[in-house]
């Protein structure tokens, strides 16, 4: 399908420093559709959770300049009571840290329940699984509802799980817990924040199946945010590589894998292990994503990283380039880069 739910112009979050304002995210442009995985990949620093809180309209000391359009709405002009109404209905987040994320005074069960009951004007029909025909106003149909929200998310024992509180509970089987509670009114557009930090392996591709499986099932369109490219090769429908702020590259996940193009996107891909035994050592990206305070401005963002490219080779102003059809780079220096070591 290629119905456009988000779309992102010229996106601007800037956090006041020492009395100056500072952006993390930088005339940012994207779009999401119904039905895709888009996967915003880049190092920690890069801004991915800051462009992710600023769609939720969380952020509560920063300047949003732009828009972030969620089916014709701008996201970005909205009252308090206006999002509120929305996130957690048709948009909903996976928070990366679900310890954090949970309130440690109040039963799964009661926590689950709260965001139906907050949004239950959305379901006007709703009924009991049991075809009681109780609404969404009954403690009853909640109940039920929690249950079946946990035991879609693979919890073996909703009805023991419950009356646990977030401390009783392992981290996969918190993270499980956060996304029963975004998908509980099944929305439309969800933002997975690192959804598997902190996991063991096992437990890691569990939840990305799950994610994978409630895509198909709800047809949503879903913003995967992670650093772990080989969660995006499995993962991903398009690539939006993320640095200093910026969109450097964009393409589906095809394209990218086999044609990166930026010098950024190649070399997080050469630090992956590859089982190679020709490639004796791993690549290692030189320096580290710049502060706030300190990100240059003017010019290609990533060119103190790869020092051997000449300056001529970078834009005094980098600019997206369509390179084919759907993939875009930024600056020309991608058109110059190779590694040292080739």
């Amino acid at each position: 399908m290629n119905e456009e739910l988000l779309t992102i112009e010229n996106l601007s979050t800037s956090f006041p420093i020492a009395g100056q304002l500072y952006a993390a995210v930088d005339d940012v442009n994207l779009t999401v559709k119904k039905n895709e995985i888009l996967a915003i990949v880049g190092e920690s620093g890069s801004g991915k959770s800051a462009l992710a809180f600023s769609i939720m309209g969380l952020h509560t000391r920063a300047q949003i300049q732009g828009h972030i359009y969620y089916k014709g709405q701008n996201l970005a002009t909205m009252s308090p009571a206006e999002l509120n109404r929305l996130r957690g209905n048709e948009v909903s987040m996976i928070f990366q840290d679900p310890l954090s994320a949970l309130n440690p005074l109040m039963m799964i069960g009661e926590q689950i329940e709260e965001v139906l009951l907050l949004h239950e004007s959305k379901s006007k029909t709703a009924r009991s699984s049991k075809g009681s025909g109780q609404t969404r106003h009954s403690k009853k149909f909640r109940k039920e509802q929690t249950l079946d929200l946990l035991s879609q998310v693979g919890i073996p024992r909703p009805e023991y799980t419950y009356g646990q509180y977030p401390h009783e509970l392992s981290g996969g089987m918190r993270q499980r817990v956060v996304i029963a509670m975004a998908i509980a009114n099944q929305p439309h557009l969800l933002i997975a924040d690192e959804p598997t930090t902190a996991l063991d392996v096992t437990i890691q591709l569990q939840i990305l199946e799950l994610i994978r499986r409630l895509k198909e099932q709800m047809e949503a369109g879903i913003i995967l945010i992670t650093h772990d490219l080989g969660v995006v090769a499995e993962m991903a429908d398009r690539v939006a590589v993320m640095y200093a702020g910026q969109i450097v590259e964009i393409s589906s996940i095809h394209s990218l894998m086999s044609n990166a193009k930026h010098p950024y996107t190649r070399s997080l891909m050469s630090s992956i292990p590859t089982g190679n035994e020709k490639k004796t050592k791993l690549h290692v990206i030189q320096g580290v994503v710049p502060s706030l305070q300190h990100l240059p401005r003017q010019g290609c963002r990533f060119r103190s990283r790869i020092p051997w490219i000449e300056e001529a080779a970078h834009e005094a102003d980098p600019q997206m380039h369509e390179v084919e059809p759907g993939h875009y780079v930024r600056c020309t220096c991608y058109k110059h880069f190779h590694f040292l070591d080739e």
